[in-house]
């Protein structure tokens, strides 16, 4: 089991900082503006029959929703809560994430690396066994975010659901013709960024080029064949 969360807050900080500052130049772009879909959320969710373990229970965290531009602050709040308060908790994120901003996922998979932690793709059942888990997707951007985790699990019932990264970019107003909003795609200056980012995370760079060959509103669901070719993930820990 990965041990307990245990880090320094203001360092994170200052690398939050740091990141957010070399991003600056770079366009804010993510997948397709998803209706009802909350901003994700972090809570904490125990693994484990408490009628069997108690008080002894592991607890892990559950991350759930669109990846929005607060997310990776609102991942150091959380964290900086919890971890000064709950030593039950080990640094193991259960995510189910439609995607959102590419910027702020790779900011959140930062995140991750810094705090060593295991990322599963998965839904935490309340109440059950240690076994008792749900299948989850991540999707888009929240590939860039799951990436950044020490360890990745995808189990074989989860997907992992690349998609082409595009900007919106204002057109019109001028005469009869109102303003208006269209996708753009080939982000050359992002797409390399994403590589070298992948790569620094030991993940193979042919993920980005996979996603970015894909076609405008179409998606690919990655095999397990794929995720091992791409050094991504594992089926289990």
């Amino acid at each position: 089991m990965v041990g307990r969360v245990n880090f320094n807050i203001f360092r994170f900080r200052s690398f939050l900082a740091v990141f957010a500052v070399v991003s600056a130049g770079l366009p804010i772009t993510g997948q397709e503006a998803r209706a009802q879909v909350p901003p994700m959320k972090f809570e904490v969710a125990q693994v484990g029959n408490a009628a069997t373990c108690g008080s002894n229970c592991v607890q892990v965290i559950t991350a759930r929703g669109e990846i929005v531009s607060t997310t990776p602050e609102d991942f150091l709040r959380f964290v900086q809560a919890q971890g000064s308060r709950n030593k039950r908790m080990r640094a193991v994120i259960f995510v189910d994430s439609p995607g959102g901003l590419v910027v702020s996922s790779m900011r959140l998979g930062l995140l991750f690396r810094q705090l060593g932690a295991a990322a599963v793709v998965g839904r935490v059942n309340p109440g059950g066994s240690t076994n008792d888990f749900s299948a989850a997707t991540c999707a888009s951007a929240c590939v860039y975010a799951l990436m950044g985790a020490k360890t990745r699990v995808v189990p074989p019932q989860s997907r992992i659901v690349l998609h082409r990264m595009f900007a919106f970019e204002r057109f019109g107003g001028s005469g009869d013709q109102p303003n208006g909003l269209q996708k753009t795609y080939n982000n050359k200056e992002l797409a390399d960024r994403l590589s070298r980012y992948a790569r620094q995370m030991g993940v193979s760079a042919e993920i980005i080029r996979s996603a970015e060959s894909i076609q405008p509103e179409a998606i690919r669901v990655a095999s397990q064949a794929d995720l091992r070719r791409w050094k991504f993930s594992v089926p289990a820990f």
